[in-house]
């Protein structure tokens, strides 16, 4: 069974560890880390197996994790997976609209390589929101 750390307990991260607690993903949530404590509090609070809230995302993957499960925002992307692609964890990406900078994208890449480690990057609507919500700005509509 996989160990899980969370990188953003919002509404996607809330959402993802109630059905790992479900038992719907066949996981153990270990650790979670929210910027905002209060989230972590809260969600630690909702879920029957209790994970350990970590005081900096760098703690989510300096644990016993074998991945990391970002639901917090593009910034968490640039500012974090690199450290946690160098703690020797996979990292399943969810605000994918990261990755549309080339330079964020370069680097993990060959992170990925150096290090041996996989990034995951889901399907469906939410992945398309967050890399439109990403170029918003440069959508032109005639309706």
């Amino acid at each position: 069974m996989k160990k899980i750390g969370l990188l953003g307990c919002g509404a996607i991260g809330t959402e993802i560890a109630l059905a790992i607690d479900s038992g719907k993903i066949n996981a153990q949530l270990t650790h979670i880390y929210d910027s905002d404590k209060s989230k972590s509090e809260i969600l630690a609070s909702k879920l029957a197996k209790k994970p350990v809230i970590v005081e900096n995302p760098h703690m989510l993957s300096s644990n016993p994790v074998d991945v990391v499960v970002e639901a917090a925002s593009q910034d968490a992307i640039r500012n974090h997976a690199l450290s946690i692609l160098q703690n020797r964890r996979d990292l399943m990406i969810m605000s994918v609209g990261a990755l549309l900078d080339e330079s964020v994208l370069d680097v993990l890449l060959e992170a990925c390589g150096e290090f041996k480690k996989n990034i995951y990057l889901p399907s469906g609507a939410i992945a398309g929101l967050d890399a439109i919500k990403s170029v918003k700005n440069e959508i032109d509509s005639d309706i």
